[in-house]
């Protein structure tokens, strides 16, 4: 695992291995030599969202630029922000 210095927070790219590095490997025949191939790596990175005060982390591959896993989902990220609207909107009355 390769790991960077966090120099701003706003965000940062850290590769990660598809595969636990501490998994035994079998030894390798001919025939699987060619056909197995180790899965792509992930790249991890995070970013703070202002509104919600939450530091998001999203799986990509590099690759594709396919989204793996963010945590937390969007569906909550979006859920905590519609509640968030509203609970503010009860706290703007004048009294």
């Amino acid at each position: 695992m390769q790991l960077t210095a966090i120099s701003s927070p706003a965000q940062v790219t850290v590769p990660l291995l598809a595969q636990a590095v501490d998994a035994p490997t079998p030894a390798p025949s001919a025939a699987s030599t060619a056909a197995a191939a180790l899965p792509p790596a992930l790249e991890i990175t995070y970013s703070f969202d202002k509104e919600l005060n939450q530091i998001i982390f999203t799986l990509t591959r590099p690759d594709t630029g396919r989204v793996v896993r963010q945590v937390p989902p969007e569906a909550i990220l979006e859920f905590a922000a519609y509640i968030r609207r509203q609970t503010a909107l009860g706290l703007d009355a004048k009294v």
